[in-house]
């Protein structure tokens, strides 16, 4: 009996949709595919390794596409590859999830009939089960990750092989007879089955799954995320943590054993997250991650040593101080609690100092900083100077207000993407004066301008 797959092409840009059908061939009894006529050659992992090893000859393509080089190889002239950028690992093995990025092109085209990158997305899908073209299938099958390279894929591996074709309903800029070339990147892949497999999946799919099937992929993609963090790799340890965490948000809990296996998963998983975020320099996500794993388990003394570590990271030292206490309490011999409380009497004594520092600089700037006046924004608003003079001492401002200000500033310098930093226009003219001097003193620029329909001014601190 024929068996069939179907998948949508869908050009977002014009909302234009094609259904492809591939026709997979007869089914003897065994269980093995019978030989589909409409394809040239049966593909496996022998004959992928056998067309990487063959070397093949310059040929040329389309207009205004730069020509391959010599080291370009083909296989009995379907498929043939130019390497632009080299992965690294081994090929990516049939049945894997991948995840992609293309671009496709036509002769005579300089601008792609299809794009992942002008849609901004990543195509993901499971090699060597008909979810996309044959040409596209077999061409990730010669890739390794991260690894750049060119195909031109003839049309018995495009749309030629489809033995239905709606008539009428396809994009007119597929062209069914002409060779394409795809401009591919290999971002990523699930090497694992099992993980594979329920990569795969739709939501819905995974919540009707065996809870072991996912909790083992889930499993699988924790140890490969370890793996990466132990290469150092921890934004690629994120992802595969990241992953795992939404195989076992998806999955349907049905029995005690179940509920406490996939708790137990979830704190590794959270915790290992914080770990990594931490090594990210992303205090906040790391302190999330810790919190989230506190939630399932209040008293997971790991737990509550990694959201101390995250509150030092963002030097909140009297909340650091207290989980850290806390974990000692649960763990009384746990040498890495014990370092983190030293390295935190260490690091709140250096904060203590460099606070007294910064207010010193406030109360006694060096030099004076220019002051931004923004003439569109200003109208009747009053010199900022003036208001500095007014208020030389700073009388009636809080030892808190004067940290949480020192806080704000040294988050915004140390924030690279962020230019400005707008404050609510509810300081009174004392705290105006400070939070302009403290600005200065750091070389940052004060922009001071009158709130339209308002009596109210607000201050804007700008980097230089």
């Amino acid at each position: 009996m024929a068996t069939s797959s179907e998948a949508d092409l869908v050009a977002e840009d014009t909302g234009h949709r094609l259904r492809l059908t591939l026709e997979c061939g007869e089914r003897e009894e065994d269980g093995a595919a019978a030989e589909d006529p409409t394809l040239p050659f049966d593909i496996n992992q022998d004959s992928i390794r056998e067309m990487m090893s063959e070397k093949g000859k310059t040929f040329t393509l389309p207009e205004g596409i730069p020509s391959m080089t010599d080291d370009a190889f083909s296989y009995r002239e379907m498929l043939k590859k130019d390497v632009v950028q080299e992965g690294h690992g081994d090929i990516v093995p049939n049945g894997a999830f991948v995840f992609i990025k293309y671009s496709a092109y036509y002769e005579g085209q300089d601008e792609p009939y299809d794009s992942s990158y002008l849609r901004n997305e990543v195509r993901k899908f499971r090699l060597g089960t008909g979810a996309v073209l044959p040409g596209i299938d077999f061409a990730v099958r010669t890739m390794r990750l991260e690894e750049h390279a060119k195909f031109l894929i003839q049309p018995p591996y495009m749309y030629q092989c489809l033995t239905r074709f709606a008539s009428g309903s396809h994009d007119s800029r597929i062209k069914i007879d002409e060779p394409a070339l795809f401009k591919m990147e290999l971002c990523d892949y699930i090497a694992n089955q099992t993980a594979a497999e329920v990569a795969a999946m739709t939501r819905v799919e995974r919540q009707n799954a065996k809870f072991s099937l996912v909790h083992k992929a889930a499993e699988e993609e924790k140890v490969s995320g370890s793996r990466s963090f132990k290469h150092g790799d921890y934004i690629k340890a994120v992802k595969r943590y990241k992953r795992a965490m939404m195989f076992m948000d998806d999955v349907h809990l049905k029995s005690d054993e179940d509920e406490e296996k996939h708790k137990d998963l979830s704190v590794l998983l959270h915790l290992n997250l914080a770990l990594c975020y931490l090594r990210l320099d992303r205090a906040k996500l790391s302190r999330q991650e810790a919190q989230s794993a506190l939630e399932l388990a209040p008293q997971n003394p790991k737990a509550l040593y990694r959201l101390g570590q995250a509150y030092m990271a963002e030097r909140n030292y009297p909340k650091s101080r207290e989980c850290l206490l806390k974990a000692k309490e649960l763990r009384p011999y746990c040498k890495d609690t014990a370092d983190a409380l030293q390295r935190l009497e260490l690091e709140e004594k250096q904060h203590m100092k460099e606070e007294k520092r910064f207010c010193s600089r406030i109360f006694k700037p060096e030099k004076a900083c220019p002051i931004s006046i923004d003439e569109e924004e200003n109208v009747g608003a009053r010199d900022l100077k003036q208001v500095i003079d007014e208020n030389p001492d700073f009388a009636g401002i809080s030892q808190e207000f004067m940290q949480l200000v020192s806080q704000q500033l040294s988050d915004f310098i140390g924030e690279k993407e962020m230019k400005e930093l707008p404050l609510p226009p509810r300081f009174n003219d004392c705290q105006v004066a400070f939070v302009a001097q403290a600005a200065i003193s750091l070389g940052l620029k004060v922009k001071f301008f009158k709130v339209p329909d308002s009596n109210m001014h607000k201050l804007k601190i700008v980097k230089p």
